[in-house]
């Protein structure tokens, strides 16, 4: 036989953006060996009928936190279940790797404030077996993956190695400076795709006290971008606006340091629509970055295509990481962030501080009671804190900490915000995706963001074209990251290949499970209408069940594999 596996007949969409085709994919080991119509049967040992469905390449999503998720679940689920079949971790600045064995409470503790994770299900679930980052690359991909695993170097891992506790206080010495960069150079030898950092004020680290990471200084950044100038590959993803849609001038200056220092793209979150505040702050953000793509730079802003959300309790209040009043309560014992939530002089200094241009500023309309522990509470679910102001006569904000307080602070809240928006999606300078896949799961789950995009958005709305939402899920961030032989359906590219019916692929709706370790809850989002995934040439997923081997790689940048 010529071919190990043959994709018959289908609607060929290869990710470069041009008109789909009818024709027959072959696949030769791990790689793709034609793409052309009527290649006979007989030359294949296994024939999937594709007749009626769209062949793909494997979606990339680059925007991940299964830094912990993937040490217990190597398909980092539920990006696999959604036609993903390589992810990008290690964003945000926060991580496991680099890591000292002194300082891996403090990595945990970044990973619950900042990515809203599960200190129980982190503490059962994490076993340690690394410290350097090549090493934590083995450690992954030890028991097999079925997913392929690119990583960033994260800053705060990254500064946290070198700086230790004072890492969280002051700017690297020109001896740290050089091992710094010296560490950094080793990851990227190792296959690293760049690094991540954070500016964002409600991204609190461990003990409430800041991200490493977010006291960089110039030097040190400078340093890194260094890096990836001499290497000549690699990117840089920062989270960057505090007002989601709206670009600071201090915000754009430090966007423009970072590309004019490492010469690479620089990604940056985030893009996103707030109609309460002022709904065209986005156009102007990146009105304001063409001039740095017609200087050959790539400054790529991040945007969803999927609604985005937040649950929180006031136990874990991480929406509010950015307000001043808030930072003392993060990692208090409960009688203590009771006493701070019933205490009126917190009260009204979160009144004064909700004056200021945030993601949160008193939207009640769009934050509502979610669950409740006492059952007497239940008639409260999915009101939202603006009518249960109007139904009592109460003020929204005194409300509800009494709310919160009444179940013990157990009680979460959904917070809905931003907009899909057509015109972000189609945007030359957007990068879709923002998943943040494995990050709040006991809260949200967005990792279903590629079949929500080709279903809701693309079938039910039109909002673009099925050959352009498939470039932007494939080649797009292929070339932003640097993704090796991937993104395209090209001969002699890896065989990472999606089967899927247009008719019926979409994203299910949220979810509770008690899967993770220790029984501990996260959502989830199933897909509907994926056929087949291939992942490296071998048929991983059929019609939603796992069907073949663990086949996934760790992805590094300086191979192709």
């Amino acid at each position: 036989m010529s071919y190990d596996i043959l994709l018959k007949g289908g609607s060929v969409i290869d990710g470069t953006g041009q008109e789909r085709r009818v024709a027959d994919v072959a696949i030769r080991g791990d790689r793709i060996a034609a793409v052309e119509p009527n290649i006979a049967p007989a030359e294949a040992s296994r024939v999937i009928d594709a007749d009626g469905l769209v062949v793909c390449p494997g979606f990339i999503d680059h925007h991940t936190h299964y830094d912990a998720q993937i040490l217990w679940d190597p398909l980092a689920t539920c990006s696999s279940w959604h036609g993903v079949t390589s992810i990008i971790m290690g964003n945000c600045g926060v991580g496991l790797a680099p890591c000292r064995p002194a300082d891996r409470e403090a990595l945990v503790g970044d990973l619950v404030n900042v990515e809203g994770m599960s200190l129980d299900v982190l503490q059962r679930g994490v076993n340690w077996r690394w410290q350097t980052f090549d090493e934590y690359l083995d450690a992954i991909s030890a028991p097999g993956l079925g997913m392929n695993v690119g990583m960033m170097v994260p800053l705060s891992p990254l500064r946290q190695f070198v700086l230790g506790e004072e890492s969280k206080e002051r700017a690297a010495n020109p001896d740290e400076l050089e091992q710094l960069q010296a560490l950094f150079r080793a990851a990227m030898e190792a296959g690293a795709f760049g690094f991540s950092t954070t500016v964002l004020p409600q991204h609190l680290g461990f003990q409430g006290r800041p991200l490493p990471c977010r006291l960089a200084s110039r030097d040190e950044l400078s340093a890194l971008s260094g890096v990836l100038k001499d290497v000549g590959r690699g990117s840089i993803e920062i989270a960057l606006t505090r007002s989601p849609g709206a670009l600071s001038d201090d915000e754009y200056e430090l966007l423009t340091f970072l590309l004019g220092h490492s010469e690479r793209p620089v990604t940056w979150l985030g893009v996103l629509q707030k109609p309460e505040a002022a709904p065209d702050a986005w156009k102007a953000a990146l009105q304001r970055v063409v001039p740095l793509f017609d200087r050959g730079y790539l400054p790529l802003g991040q945007v969803p295509c999927h609604y985005k959300s937040a649950r929180f309790s006031l136990q874990r209040p991480f929406i509010f990481g950015n307000f001043d009043c808030w930072k003392p309560i993060f990692d208090r014992p409960l009688d203590e962030q009771k006493r701070m939530c019933a205490d009126p002089a917190f009260r009204a200094a979160f009144r004064e501080e909700l004056k200021q241009p945030r993601l949160f500023t008193g939207q009640w309309e769009q934050l509502s009671v979610f669950t409740v522990n006492k059952p007497e509470l239940r008639p409260l679910l999915d009101k939202s804190l603006a009518s249960l102001s109007r139904e009592r006569g109460q003020d929204p904000l005194e409300l509800f900490f009494e709310l919160a307080l009444d179940d013990n602070l157990d009680m979460q809240f959904l917070y809905e915000f931003g907009e899909v928006n057509r015109d972000m999606l189609v945007h030359p300078h957007t990068l879709v995706g923002l998943s943040d896949g494995g990050a709040h799961a006991d809260m949200r789950c967005e990792a279903g963001y590629s079949t929500y995009l080709l279903g809701s958005l693309v079938r039910d709305k039109h909002m673009l074209s099925l050959e352009d939402a498939i470039h932007k899920l494939t080649a797009v961030p292929a070339q932003v990251f640097g993704v090796p032989l991937r993104g395209t359906l090209r001969v002699g590219n890896i065989a990472d290949v999606v089967v899927f019916d247009p008719a019926t692929v979409n994203c299910g709706k949220q979810e509770a499970v008690h899967d993770f370790p220790g029984g501990g809850t996260r959502y989830i989002e199933k897909s509907s209408g994926i056929v087949h995934t291939l992942l490296n040439g071998q048929v991983l997923f059929s019609d939603g069940e796992q069907t073949g081997p663990l086949s996934g790689r760790v992805l590094r940048a300086n191979a192709e594999q």
